[in-house]
């Protein structure tokens, strides 16, 4: 849906193709707020019109205009992921609150999550490492060996695992 922006409200803009106009209503809150238009350039002005009406409405009654949003709201999940954010949570010494306020600011802002930071900088600084030690037991062991190959892809898939878990690695 596209919306129009102004003094920290939202808008619809929607077209009706039986009487051919522009039309909106104020999004996200309780109070019914509508406008019209045949322009979108008129669309917009008639919005924050809106808006700016709306706000002076209330100051003259004395009403406290319904703000979009609180800053409160209920997440359902999955038992298993409410548990995995959780034990996250603890391992990075921060609230359940904190960490889905982080991860939402960071979708928002398309901005990578500190978290992910830490865990990549974390597998980079182990990987190479790794992958060094998996390429020495490779050289050690005569690939003829049909035991010695398997004993390389089991240590190799149990290195991989550890360094993928930095929980492991505490």
């Amino acid at each position: 849906m596209q919306t129009f922006e102004y003094n920290g409200y939202l808008g619809s803009i929607e077209f009706d193709t039986r009487s051919d106009c522009l039309h909106g209503n104020l999004l996200h809150i309780t109070d019914l707020i509508t406008y019209e238009a045949d322009t979108m350039p008129a669309l917009r002005k008639a919005f924050e019109e809106s808006v700016d009406d709306y706000l002076a409405t209330c100051k003259e009654f004395g009403i406290e205009p319904k703000k979009p949003y609180k800053g409160v709201f209920n997440v359902r999940m999955k038992p298993e992921l409410h548990q995995k954010a959780a034990m996250k949570a603890s391992q990075l010494g921060t609230s359940l609150n904190d960490l889905v306020n982080n991860a939402v600011e960071n979708f928002v802002e398309n901005k990578p999550s500190k978290a992910n930071f830490d865990y990549e900088t974390l597998r980079i600084k182990m990987f190479e490492p790794i992958e060094r030690l998996k390429e020495e037991i490779h050289a050690q062991l005569k690939p003829t060996n049909p035991v010695n190959k398997i004993d390389v892809i089991a240590e190799a898939q149990r290195i991989t695992f550890i360094a993928n878990e930095p929980a492991l690695m505490q």
